[in-house]
């Protein structure tokens, strides 16, 4: 009756889709651009379902909302305006790429990172919410999942900008 296992497993299955775009052919290069970052949905919905595997209506419900938008939505319309991720020059073609103006490929950058940073610190403040209603056994019980989320809140937080800043 637990959903984090099938949310673990959907995110381990959406980071290796990610890897095609070290692929040498451009539709499956132009594939690993369009849905590398589906793992973001599953990891946003699977951290604030923990640990029951579902989640609460209201806050929760629009950050899960919002994680998938950003993987869904933004994070594929993305390679119609940006040629290539981190300067590749030889990578293959973008078969999506549409686009070439520098402007929108900035501003495309820039809602990634946005709506990424967005993303860690509404994660965040649903775990601090959770961890603060729970009694000294539970919060005994889960700490070693509180504090792995948090250092990758806090590493994702410091990347997120550098990465952006090339």
């Amino acid at each position: 009756e637990n959903r984090v296992g099938p949310l673990m497993t959907m995110v381990g299955f959406f980071w290796f889709l990610g890897a095609l775009q070290s692929a040498d052919t451009a539709w499956a290069y132009t594939l690993g651009l369009a849905l590398g970052m589906l793992w973001l949905g599953a990891l946003v919905q699977m951290l604030v379902a923990f640990p029951t595997g579902r989640v609460q209506p209201g806050f929760e419900r629009a950050v899960v909302a919002l994680g998938w938008i950003a993987a869904l939505v933004i994070s594929p319309l993305a390679p119609l305006v940006i040629e290539n991720r981190g300067g590749c020059d030889e990578c293959p073609e973008n078969v999506l790429h549409v686009w070439g103006s520098e402007t929108a490929s900035d501003i495309a950058e820039g809602l990634g990172v946005v709506v990424t940073i967005a993303l860690l610190i509404a994660v965040g403040v649903v775990l601090v919410r959770r961890w603060r209603s729970y009694g000294p056994v539970q919060r005994r019980a889960l700490a070693p999942v509180a504090w792995i989320a948090a250092a990758l809140a806090a590493v994702a937080a410091l990347a997120v900008p550098l990465i952006a800043l090339g």
